[in-house]
Order: structure tokens, then C-alpha cells, then sequence
């Protein structure tokens, strides 16, 4: 009967182990973003840009600001039906590894000191390649660039690009630059409409997780 007990009791404690490792630390709308979430990003991102990394408050933070961003950008390919060509990710991961890496166990070695795994990483790699083409047709040359995105039904608008307007290489710059490697004139009209569709989102942070 004792017996019995304490392994009830230790199932509990586990089961409410698992649920603080990964709680909510971001609602957007109806979508959350976990604590593990925040912790698998500050690990791809450190990894890329060839950085340690910081679990601490603010990284955490910086997490869920690009996790925020990557959702809002994730809804409006969505919603405006863009398919990006994502077939890149692979040659951007060898081109990141022979830049970086001796060998392929030096490679190897480094991606369990991180705690990551190579589908992981190419996960990475994927979104960034989607996000720079879906970017680049939003907001590259030949595209409005002065005032930001109106609303129009449930969704920002998005314009059409130019006909003879070409999408980026499908292969993104990883090294040193994490999520974004994108023109400054882009990256300008981008932090607008990003501030514009967060003010028409709602985004609710669990304090708990930043701590």
C-alpha cells in the first residue's frame, strides 16, 4: 500500500515536473508558445550565429519576440496562400557547415553540445528560407515602401509583386545574422508592419517564463 503510494506520488511530481518544463510563455490569439519553445530557439539561434547560449530573462525575451514574429508572418503567408520555395535549406546547411566546421564529427559533436538535432537545425533553416522570399515579395524593390500595411477584412493586404520582380536565392545567410539578412529599406517597412499587425493581435506574456 505504501509502497503504492509513493509511486503515485512520484508519477505525480514527474507529470508536474514535465508541465513547468514546458509551460506557456506566449498566447498569440489562440496559438501558444511554450517555455521549451523559447529554450529550442535561443539553441538553433546561438548555434547559427556561432554563439553560447543565454537562457537567461532577456534572451528568453528576444525569443519570444522573434517566436511573436515568426507566427505573424507564418498567419499572413498563410492567409494570402504564398508558397515559398524551400528546397535551399539543404545547400545552406552544407554551405554552413563547411564554413564552420572541420569535419563532419566536429559538426556532429558540436550539435549535441547544443542539444540539438540536424532536423532541427534544417527546420531553422527552412523557415528562414521561406521567411526571406516571403520578405523580399512583400517588401523588396518595386513594392510600396512608405506607408504601412491597411487592414482589409481579417487580414493585412498584401500587394502583388512586380512582373518582372525575382524572389531571393532560396538559400538564406545564416552566418552572424539569425534570423534576418535582409536590406535595411526592407527591414524598415518590415519592423512597421510587424508593429502594426502586433497592434491588432493579441499577445499575452506568462511572466513566469521570463524569470
Amino acid at each position: 500500500m505504501l509502497r503504492g503510494m509513493l509511486l503515485l506520488l512520484g508519477l505525480a511530481t514527474a507529470a508536474s515536473a514535465a508541465v513547468v518544463l514546458d509551460r506557456i510563455a506566449v498566447t498569440v490569439e489562440n496559438e501558444v508558445i511554450t517555455e521549451g519553445e523559447l529554450l529550442d530557439d535561443i539553441r538553433l539561434t546561438a548555434f547559427l550565429n556561432g554563439d553560447q547560449p543565454d537562457f537567461g530573462p532577456q534572451s528568453r525575451r528576444q525569443a519570444a519576440e522573434r517566436l511573436v514574429d515568426q507566427y505573424l508572418i507564418r498567419r499572413e503567408m498563410k492567409i494570402s496562400r504564398y508558397q515559398p520555395d524551400t528546397g535551399g535549406a539543404e545547400k545552406a546547411l552544407s554551405a554552413f557547415k563547411r564554413s564552420r566546421f572541420q569535419s563532419d564529427e566536429q559538426y556532429r559533436q558540436a550539435l549535441k553540445s547544443y542539444g540539438i538535432s540536424e532536423e532541427e537545425l534544417l527546420d531553422k533553416l527552412r523557415w528562414q528560407t521561406a521567411a526571406l522570399q516571403f520578405i523580399d515579395f512583400r517588401f523588396g524593390q518595386g513594392l510600396p515602401a512608405s506607408p504601412p500595411p491597411s487592414r482589409s477584412g481579417d487580414h493585412l493586404e498584401i500587394e502583388a509583386p512586380p512582373e518582372n520582380h525575382e524572389a531571393p536565392s532560396a538559400e538564406p545567410a545564416v552566418a552572424g545574422q539569425g534570423e534576418r539578412g535582409i536590406p535595411p529599406a526592407e527591414e524598415e517597412v518590415l519592423d512597421r508592419w510587424l508593429k502594426q499587425a502586433r497592434s491588432t493581435t493579441r499577445i499575452e506574456y506568462n511572466p513566469e517564463a521570463f524569470q
